[in-house]
């Protein structure tokens, strides 16, 4: 359909590509800048699965519903049983 209005779709998947790829690299430079310390044990795969639960019961309009998603996500994660403190 896009080709059909004359846009060219493989341009446009490329620089979705890059767009995302620099607001990732950012993210990590953020976040190690901010932690001032970065070592492979923080970085597991549950870490990711818990930012991504906690867009999606919050999601992304208002800020209130992203507090109380945290605290949910948060509750539910020392609620289970092989959470370390």
């Amino acid at each position: 359909m896009a080709e059909s209005l004359g846009i060219d779709p493989f341009r446009i998947k490329l620089a979705t590509f890059v767009i995302a790829a620099l607001l990732s690299a950012l993210s990590g430079w953020l976040y190690a800048h901010m932690s001032r310390f970065v070592s492979p044990r923080r970085s597991t795969s549950m870490f990711g699965i818990l930012y991504l639960l906690m867009a999606m019961v919050g999601g992304m309009a208002i800020s209130r519903e992203r507090w109380w998603a945290r605290r949910i996500v948060t509750l539910l994660k020392k609620q289970h049983p092989g959470h370390r403190r």
